[in-house]
């Protein structure tokens, strides 16, 4: 049976846990970091409710958060949905009412 996403980001992390998975302007982040991130984010949207199917939207800052956000949405058993900064209000809301989203990741900066 192959492997999901997150499921493969673990085995990756296991063996190899300081090779750099992420990377942007403000720095790296291992395989080590995104396994323990995203594992540590998905305990806490499983905690808030989001199970097996749920939209699970990410609306972050374009960046190494954006993987962290959707790798979590799936260990959760979630359904990542992006959101782009850049949308207008009325398209992110669409899509919110659209997708039906259980759960919303985001950080202070974007959140209105």
């Amino acid at each position: 049976m192959e492997k999901l996403l997150h499921e493969r980001i673990a085995a990756y992390a296991a063996v190899n846990p300081s090779k750099t998975a992420l990377q942007d302007a403000p720095g790296e982040m291992s395989y080590g970091q995104l396994e323990a991130t995203s594992a540590s984010l998905a305990r806490e949207l499983v905690a808030r409710g989001v199970s097996q199917g749920d939209a699970v939207a990410v609306y972050v800052p374009y960046g190494k958060d954006i993987l962290v956000g959707a790798v979590a949405a799936l260990r959760a058993g979630g359904i990542y949905i992006p959101f782009d900064e850049a949308y207008p209000v009325e398209r992110l809301e669409t899509i919110l009412e659209d997708s039906e989203a259980k759960a919303i990741l985001t950080v202070r900066k974007l959140w209105n």
